[in-house]
């Protein structure tokens, strides 16, 4: 018997807590606008746009001296060998 009884009180609080919760909710009168998907979603990707050519400014110099120094030494190495008899 009191395990039923538990039961039953945890069930009625759970429905009154979600009452208490659920209420205000309803009561409040809100409007909401639905935003222009077209303007929001072209402005997202403008901004992405932005950040990635930031990126690539910042990452390019670095990245085509690194390429410029291996490609540098693979060809001075084959230079070389072309020359000795190694």
């Amino acid at each position: 018997m009191k395990k039923s009884f538990k039961r039953v009180i945890s069930v009625l609080f759970a429905v009154v807590a979600l009452a208490a919760l659920a209420i205000p909710a309803f009561a409040a009168e809100v409007t909401y606008e639905m935003p222009d998907m077209d303007s929001a979603f072209g402005d997202s990707l403008s901004g992405l746009w932005t950040n990635v050519l930031g990126i690539v400014e910042l990452v390019l110099p670095a990245g085509l001296a690194i390429m410029g120094v291996s490609i540098a030494i693979g060809l001075g190495k084959k230079f070389i060998r072309m020359f000795s008899r190694g």
